[in-house]
């Protein structure tokens, strides 16, 4: 597994289409592809064909913020843009339901700052940081 920290080059993805929701399925090329809020293990999952490539760790801030710990993506699943499509899949989920997000993992921190259309799911009194 490649983590935030590690690998921030193998993890980055272009921009893709949000997956939305926390159950969302996006058709791919024959591929189902899944971005799952697994509230119990506090991580956001990524599936394709059924077989887990990534995930984003969380912690809740109160009823309205989520701290983003960490991103994984899987070495197999390297240079894919599957990085990209966890975060950002993450923060318009957060969008919809009306929450924002403290992101201290520093692939999230990156994404965020190439991604400016999402400054608006940081948290007010962090977005200076980016």
């Amino acid at each position: 597994m490649t983590s935030c920290a590690a690998g921030l080059r193998s993890l980055a993805g272009r921009s893709s289409p949000s997956l939305g929701s926390p159950r969302a399925t996006k058709r791919s090329d024959t591929v189902d592809t899944t971005l799952t809020d697994d509230k119990s293990a506090r991580r956001y999952r990524l599936t394709v064909g059924g077989e887990e490539v990534g995930y984003v760790e969380y912690d809740p801030i109160g009823a309205s913020s989520i701290l983003l710990k960490h991103t994984e993506v899987d070495r197999r699943h390297e240079g894919k843009g599957y990085g990209g499509k966890l975060v950002g899949g993450v923060l318009d989920d957060l969008r919809l339901r009306g929450m924002t997000v403290l992101p201290i993992c520093p692939y999230a921190m990156s994404w965020i700052k190439r991604h400016r259309e999402y400054l608006d799911v940081v948290r007010e009194d962090y977005r200076g940081a980016l």
